[in-house]
């Protein structure tokens, strides 16, 4: 029996991204806040070949989120372009988190749980429309915790390999 899109997971949260996307869009503003000039400073520095930023021996910054803002920096994007990705990375693990619920209770109390993580999300109109590695770290943190309960409950070796 087919599947409709209407019941998949990434429809039913759907408003989240779109409420996301425009948080980002009103919310964001082309000048540095906190360390978001720290982030894309190093994603040069990156870019140049260098591995480190001046004077710091220490990885404070990465590499793993000026690696991922790289292209954009590369590319000569608009501040907007990377910032709208939060958006995405924390609807992605909503439906990640979704999953994993999914493997332990039924749907409508998974839905439930998973409406209110979106809604949770801390400080999500200060953080969302910033280039911080807080959505980057939610999503790799729902990539986990799903395919490691999923790998332990199916007893597939894969699944925890992958996580």
């Amino acid at each position: 029996m087919k599947k409709s899109i209407l019941n998949t997971a990434w429809f039913k949260f759907l408003p989240f991204l779109i409420i996301y996307l425009i948080v980002v869009v009103i919310m964001q503003s082309n000048t540095f806040i906190g360390d978001e000039g720290r982030y894309w400073n190093y994603a040069g520095k990156l870019l140049e070949g260098g591995f480190a930023l001046e004077g710091n021996t220490f990885l404070w910054s990465g590499p793993g989120y000026p690696i991922f803002l790289m292209i954009f920096k590369f590319l000569n994007f608009p501040l907007l372009i990377p910032k709208l990705f939060n958006a995405i990375f924390l609807y992605a693990g909503l439906i990640l988190i979704y999953k994993t619920f999914i493997l332990y209770i039924n749907q409508k109390k998974a839905f439930l749980l998973t409406v209110l993580m979106g809604l949770y999300y801390p400080s999500f109109m200060q953080c969302l429309p910033l280039l911080l590695t807080e959505a980057l770290a939610f999503l790799c943190v729902c990539f986990f915790l799903y395919f490691t309960c999923k790998g332990k409950k199916e007893g597939k070796i894969y699944w925890l390999l992958l996580s």
